[in-house]
């Protein structure tokens, strides 16, 4: 029985080494660490290594190659919005003023002197107006306005010429108080002068030496009606 204890208690044997000598189980143990830890790390490598790789661009194709790249600041297109209005076409130049037939502006004469005389009861006014050569005589229109009372006569086709002291003269006259003068439109020229009165006296427009004359206190005929 005491054998049998003896041979019970006896630890098993080392397994032995290449060269003869016992191999214990920690040795045993400690290579497999070494063996799974050494795996491990190549493994660990090999994964690293295909995570850091750079990754290939994709082939392109010719046909691809060939297309122009899309612009990237064209504004989107809605198909369904209305079509803008057109823009409106320029504005035609404005024409020229006509020129008369032999070539001249619509200018014909210039009121160059503009002077005042008493002649016992009646006032004379001369008008000096200078035209080229073979111009007809000077066209006119006249009337009467109230609130003041006045008397206009306007030369047509004429532009005025006088000096300063001409263009507003007092007057010593029961019926006329002032004459006064004016350039009313250019091209057509017309020039305007205004008899302020304190009543409509009798007047008459005459052809003068060198233009018109205005005779105020004439008799009615041939006057302003």
């Amino acid at each position: 029985m005491i054998r049998i204890n003896l041979l019970k208690s006896t630890p098993p044997a080392e397994p032995a080494r290449a060269d003869g000598a016992i191999v214990s189980r920690r040795e045993v143990w400690m290579g497999a660490a070494m063996l799974g830890l050494g795996a491990g790390l190549l493994g660990f490598l090999i994964w690293r290594s295909g995570q850091t790789a750079p990754p290939q661009p994709p082939a392109s194709s010719p046909a691809a190659a060939s297309q122009p790249a899309p612009s990237q600041t064209a504004p989107a297109v809605n198909p369904l919005a209305p079509a803008p209005d057109p823009a409106p076409p320029p504005a035609p130049a404005a024409a020229p003023p006509a020129p008369l037939p032999d070539g001249r502006r619509s200018v014909t004469f210039q009121l160059t002197e503009l002077s005042l005389r008493a002649e016992q009861d009646r006032l004379a006014i001369s008008l000096r107006l200078a035209s080229p050569s073979g111009a007809p005589a000077v066209r006119y229109n006249t009337m009467k306005l109230d609130s003041p009372n006045r008397v206009v006569i306007d030369l047509l086709d004429c532009q005025m010429a006088i000096t300063a002291d001409q263009y507003r003269q007092a007057v010593d006259h029961p019926q006329v108080e002032r004459v006064r003068a004016s350039q009313l439109r250019l091209d057509p020229d017309v020039s305007r002068i205004v008899l302020d009165v304190r009543s409509f006296p009798g007047l008459r427009i005459q052809p003068g030496p060198q233009g018109l004359e205005i005779l105020v206190g004439s008799p009615p005929p041939g006057g302003v009606k």
